[in-house]
Order: C-alpha cells, then structure tokens, then sequence
C-alpha cells in the first residue's frame, strides 16, 4: 500500500489512472530502496546483533567465527567462540523509561480564537481513539524498534465499525516490520514531517 498526501484540498495523483498511480508507487518504492539500502543493511546487522545468543553467534563476524572454529585447519585447535549477550538489559533501560511515561496525543488552543472547550473535546476524542486502539502496545513497539535499529513507526488507519456498517472510526495501528515502511529518501526532517510520500509494503496471500 502507500499513502497520499494532500496539500489544499488537492490529492497529489488526482486524474491519474490505475495503471499510472501503480508506474508512481513501483518508481517511488525502487527509488527508495536504492537510498536506504545500507542503512537498512546496518539496522538488519544490529537488530541481529541484539538478537544474539551461543546458539546463533550473530554477535560474531563470520569470517572471525570461521577462523576460531576451524583452529587453522585442525579441530583440536580450534578455539571458542562466547556469546554473552549484555544489550538487551541496556535496551530495556531505555523501553522501561518509555513505558512509564508514554507519548499521548494533546490538543492545546493556540490563539484568542481558539475554543477551550472545543480543544477538551478534540482531547476526549483523541483519548477514545487511543483507549479503542490499545495505544500503549502500539506506542511500544515503536519505541523497540527505535531504540533497538533507530526507526520506529506507527500508523493511523480507518476501519469499519462492523461488514453492514459504512461507519468508520479512526484506529491506531502498530508497524511490527520496521523495513516494511518506504519513507521519501528526499526528507530533511528527522521525524519525517516535510516528506512527501510514504509506502508499507504488506505481503497478502492468492487464494486459488
């Protein structure tokens, strides 16, 4: 899937055909992918190394891993190879802190025109899509991935309030896969806010 971004009303593909939005989205996705290849790579390397145990060795380099093993050609003087495994408790340093103060969406009013009340209700109404989305689980798995690979995202979505409904409500949602997000390679911005477009990928099952 990706999304679109709207700037004064207009939609960024607007006229544009099926078949002309699908060449955009397959040029925007490879484009991307080519930019953030070895950064993902580097982040693919230390959710691995963060992972590590005796039983995978991740936390070794290959070729190392082979020499030490192999003894210079005889097993006798192979020497060994310890996984101990201390990033977790640091991540968890980091993630606990998280979780005692979580980020929560607020609605301040900003000038003299601004309505108080109308700004607690906006608050309510944001507090309700957080209670119905199970925010805190979403909140947190970002931060995981934040802190354990440096990228960590979550989404908002609209989904029907039930199959005979055409009401929908607004719903947080967590990204698990942080490599299945595509962000626009041509964005400053830390926190992504001047890009211009944005794709997740999601792999779907052809039934037969």
């Amino acid at each position: 899937g990706f999304t679109v971004r709207r700037r004064l009303g207009r939609c960024a593909v607007a006229d544009k055909s099926d078949a002309d939005i699908l060449v955009l989205a397959k040029k925007r996705f490879a484009m991307s992918v080519e930019a953030l290849d070895e950064s993902r790579q580097s982040e693919l390397d230390d959710l691995k190394f963060l992972a590590g145990s005796p039983d995978n060795q991740w936390q070794w380099p290959q070729e190392v891993l082979n020499s030490r093993s192999t003894g210079n050609g005889s097993a006798i003087n192979a020497r060994p190879c310890l996984t101990i495994n201390k990033l977790p408790q640091h991540v968890l340093m980091i993630t606990n802190q998280q979780r005692q103060d979580r980020p929560s969406g607020k609605v301040i009013p900003v000038d003299d025109k601004a309505d108080v009340k109308v700004a607690e209700v906006f608050e309510g109404i944001v507090r309700h899509i957080e209670y119905i989305s199970d925010a805190d689980m979403v909140y947190d798995t970002a931060c995981f991935n934040q802190v354990a690979i440096g990228e960590g995202y979550w989404r908002y979505v609209t989904e029907y309030v039930d199959p005979m409904s055409d009401d929908q409500e607004i719903k947080l949602r967590a990204i698990d896969n942080t490599f299945s997000v595509q962000m626009d390679p041509m964005a400053k911005d830390p926190c992504g806010a001047d890009a211009q477009w944005c794709q997740i990928s999601q792999d779907m099952t052809i039934l037969d």
